[in-house]
């Protein structure tokens, strides 16, 4: 028969601070994505040491920093330092949440939502800074309030 092959691992969701559990599945993660070459996603948990944990966890287990992507960044990493700084860890920013044009993040209200003319400005900041590379934007459309139109049953 025909082998199969995984051609991407994720989305790896972890909240902060990170779980036995969750660091486990990092692990996990790592170990595999070694083995098969493959890309890995993984979703931070609401706080800006969330990335850089997640990555030392995988990091320190074998993973691979150019097939990683972190999710989120616009909600998480919220300025520039710390966006530079994790840049330079070597795997692909993702600012995903374009789109969501709220003035303030419900899920963590303690946070102000970036306007996309906000993201722009960060992909802008990494391009500046050689990372053009290693940017990945997208919305993350979801749930249904994110359609521009939808049907309640």
């Amino acid at each position: 028969g025909e082998m199969i092959k995984c051609g991407f691992i994720g989305e790896v969701g972890s909240v902060y601070p990170i779980t036995d559990f969750e660091k486990r599945a990092i692990q996990a993660t790592a170990i595999v994505q070694s083995q098969l070459k493959c890309g890995v996603s993984f979703h931070p948990g609401r706080d800006p040491k969330a990335p850089f944990e997640i990555m030392r966890i995988y990091l320190e287990a074998g993973g691979d920093a150019a097939k990683a992507v972190m999710s989120h960044l616009d909600r998480t990493l919220l300025n520039d330092e710390q966006l530079l700084e994790f840049s330079n860890l070597g795997c692909y920013c993702q600012l995903d949440l374009f789109g969501t044009e709220v003035s303030w993040y419900q899920l963590n209200p303690t946070v102000d939502m970036p306007s996309d003319a906000e993201r722009v400005d960060r992909l802008k900041l990494l391009k500046d800074n050689g990372k053009l590379e290693k940017i990945l934007m997208s919305h993350d459309i979801h749930t249904k309030h994110r359609l521009v139109s939808f049907t309640l049953i």
